[in-house]
């Protein structure tokens, strides 16, 4: 938001910035910093950095191979969702596939007991 167009910042009086205000609070275990002396403008830029890694670790969006064609938003639950798919896709066809075979194996073991029939 602009600052010029945000009337309770413009009337807050006195402006501190991030660096001039003293955090006190936990770190994540996932943070770079460390416990101690912190202030607001440390914390924040480490929360930035750590959702835009978590935002590279989670894009999938160069995901592609010849087996499945994933559908955008290729997000990882969507990714999931499509891999299980083809997962019962792929068990459907092998349960099908088996009863065909035993049934050919039946036909053979027929033929092979009465050749001429």
């Amino acid at each position: 938001m602009n600052c010029k167009k945000n009337k309770t910042k413009q009337n807050c009086g006195t402006i501190l910035y991030g660096v001039c205000v003293r955090y006190e609070g936990e770190v994540s275990n996932n943070s770079s910093l460390t416990a101690g002396c912190l202030n607001l403008e440390e914390t924040t830029q480490d929360i930035y950095d750590q959702l835009d890694d978590i935002d590279e670790k989670l894009d999938m969006s160069d995901l592609n191979n010849d087996c499945i064609t994933f559908t955008e938003p290729k997000t990882p639950a969507s990714v999931l969702k499509q891999l299980y798919d083809k997962l019962c896709e792929l068990e459907d066809t092998v349960s099908t596939q088996a009863g065909l075979i035993t049934t050919l194996q039946g036909q053979v073991e027929e033929l092979q007991e009465n050749p001429c029939s």
